[in-house]
């Protein structure tokens, strides 16, 4: 995650003093690369260990698949990890 964006982050952390409820990844399912791998360690560095307790993974872009099911994606690090 860019610096910039790790500190607007804690910025707005400051506004929620209970801290957020839930955390929204979207995840395109035409573009899992290794990046997205890294997302779930950078969640938990930015929010803290019990961030993917809270964590709703919702895939995108789904039209990509054109007719294939969600099943053929090889998204198991994410599924493992989430």
């Amino acid at each position: 995650m860019e610096d910039s964006v790790r500190e607007e982050t804690q910025r707005t952390m400051t506004l929620v003093p209970s801290g957020p409820h839930a955390i929204l990844l979207l995840v395109p399912v035409s573009q899992f690369t290794e990046m997205e791998c890294l997302v779930p360690a950078e969640l938990q560095k930015t929010f803290g260990e019990e961030a993917l307790d809270h964590t709703i993974v919702l895939l995108t872009c789904g039209d990509y698949l054109m007719g294939k099911t969600v099943e053929v994606l090889e998204l198991d690090t994410l599924s493992v990890v989430c």
